[in-house]
């Protein structure tokens, strides 16, 4: 997955994983992205909340099933 910041400011989305551990994504420049890949080494999908850390504001829902 590939979050882009297009926005006139600096922000850093948060992760929120089902399981309550969370992983902060690096500060993002207007431009720059950051690339990241989940992996799913169990037997149930995880669900993904990704929240906007400045308006704490649900922005996505990711679903990744395991292989």
């Amino acid at each position: 997955m590939t979050i882009c910041n297009q926005d006139d400011f600096n922000h850093g989305p948060l992760f929120t994983l089902n399981t309550g551990n969370a992983k902060k994504s690096p500060q993002l420049k207007r431009g720059q992205c950051w690339h990241v890949q989940f992996h799913n080494p169990t037997t149930k999908p995880i669900l993904i909340k990704i929240y906007d850390e400045i308006h704490s504001q649900q922005r996505f829902l990711l679903t990744v099933y395991p292989r």
